[in-house]
């Protein structure tokens, strides 16, 4: 079931924008009762599930972790070793 609420055309446009960022960050589109179901859930502290905070991980994140869980080919401890720059003159 669906209802409608009056608002102002600037908290609608404050909204939308908060819409195109969380589409952003979550990289699916997200509808305005996602919107305002986030906004309650925030405003009420609600401890998230795992599974709901992996989900809102940021993207960065989330590349660094398949970075971590898929090493590259090839690569091996050795690479990621401290380089000893007191060999370079300068």
């Amino acid at each position: 079931m669906y209802t409608t609420i009056k608002i102002r055309k600037e908290t609608a446009r404050r909204l939308a924008k908060l819409v195109g960022k969380l589409t952003s960050e979550r990289e699916k589109k997200i509808s305005y009762d996602d919107l305002i179901n986030h906004l309650i859930d925030v405003a009420t502290d609600e401890e998230a599930s795992p599974e709901k905070k992996q989900k809102e991980l940021s993207y960065a994140t989330r590349k660094l972790l398949e970075m971590i869980e898929h090493p590259v080919v090839g690569a091996g401890p050795e690479d990621f070793r401290e380089y000893d720059y007191g060999d370079i003159e300068g």
